[in-house]
């Protein structure tokens, strides 16, 4: 990881190491912070990416940084689910593009993250699965 303010400032276990996230994303979101996830520069040489094609964010702990030094206490354990589902959603998004040429609108992004979030928060029993369309229009106000 390189060296910035960020590392010095930032709790990423807190952040990633969400008990509602499941252990497959938070251990994504933990490789994706470390650099262990095949990013532009890996793609690239690699010869999977055309030159000029920029499909990813520019750092993961920048990303992760902001998004939980962002949110207020009320809404924050509404919001420290939603980057992880965002990263979580736009990888896949981003393999299936790259990989098997299916592309996704950010429509389609948004509603797996929200759908990601809900089935968490279900399995957490913080959410009963019959409260979705509340859900889907105001998320904030069940949790």
């Amino acid at each position: 990881m390189l060296a910035s303010n960020i590392d010095l400032e930032f709790d990423w276990v807190k952040v990633v190491w969400n008990k509602y996230v499941p252990s497959k994303i938070a251990f994504f979101h933990w490789l994706a912070i470390h650099g262990g996830v095949p990013v532009k520069e890996v793609l690239h040489s690699r010869h999977c990416l055309p030159n000029g094609l920029d499909v990813t964010p520019s750092s993961i702990l920048e990303f992760s940084y902001d998004w939980s030094n962002g949110m207020g206490i009320k809404a924050s354990r509404f919001w420290s689910l939603i980057g992880p589902a965002s990263i979580w959603a736009i990888w896949i998004a981003r393999n299936d593009a790259l990989f098997n040429g299916i592309y996704t609108c950010w429509a389609g992004v948004i509603k797996c993250i929200k759908f990601k979030v809900f089935q968490w928060l279900v399995n957490a029993k913080i959410c009963e699965s019959y409260q979705f369309y509340s859900w889907e229009s105001q998320p904030w106000l069940l949790i």
